[in-house]
């Protein structure tokens, strides 16, 4: 009897775990491309540029408004993010964010779909 408890308690265990986690990563999976997209701004941009929606104002660099419009294709702001030290000026201060592996193809598809929507 003792066996038939423990083993259904283990079972249980795995199977809740399962649940857990599938749980944490389908949430993760419920933010929108957008969402995603401001969360890596806010995280990696947000410190010189400033961009409405978040708390601090960075005076760096250029703010970040009309972004569809001042880049309406996309493949030239992926290069700055990519490396600006390529697509812009060779004496920027921007990080070279995809260079560097700091953010992956996918991460900056992300952070422009956020930006078009200022």
């Amino acid at each position: 009897m003792t066996y038939t408890v423990t083993k259904s308690f283990a079972s249980t265990l795995i199977f809740g775990s399962f649940l857990l986690s599938h749980g944490a990563f389908a949430a993760e999976e419920a933010k929108t491309a957008v969402e995603q997209g401001k969360e890596l701004a806010v995280n990696l941009c947000q410190a010189c540029h400033h961009f409405e929606g978040t708390e601090q104002a960075g005076t760096v660099a250029p703010p970040l408004v009309a972004m569809k419009a001042r880049f309406p294709e996309r493949q030239k702001l992926y290069e700055i993010i990519y490396d600006p030290h390529v697509a812009t000026k060779s004496h920027t201060m921007m990080p070279p964010f995809g260079r560097n592996g700091l953010v992956d193809d996918n991460q900056i598809q992300l952070i422009i779909d956020f930006l078009y929507t200022l």
